[in-house]
């Protein structure tokens, strides 16, 4: 179902983003990648007092999510 709504929104030339939490799972959607890897996210997040991405303002990946029409967590 997941695959389906990310080619649907493809197909109408918007930008669809699929991560996920582990790789295996990545693998599993369409262009799927794992979050951290995606996001710039740390992987010890839940050590982290304030956990934030590693994304600059006004670089490539921020102004893909910008763009992106639907960011889809697995």
């Amino acid at each position: 179902m997941i695959n389906l709504l990310l080619s649907k929104i493809r197909l109408q030339g918007k930008i669809s983003l699929a991560v996920s939490s582990s790789g295996i799972a990545a693998t599993r959607l369409q262009g799927g990648r794992t979050a951290h890897s995606a996001l710039k996210l740390p992987h010890n997040i839940e050590r982290q007092e304030v956990p934030t991405c590693s994304v600059s303002k006004g670089s490539g990946l921020a102004a893909l999510l910008e763009r992106a029409a639907i960011i889809v967590f697995d």
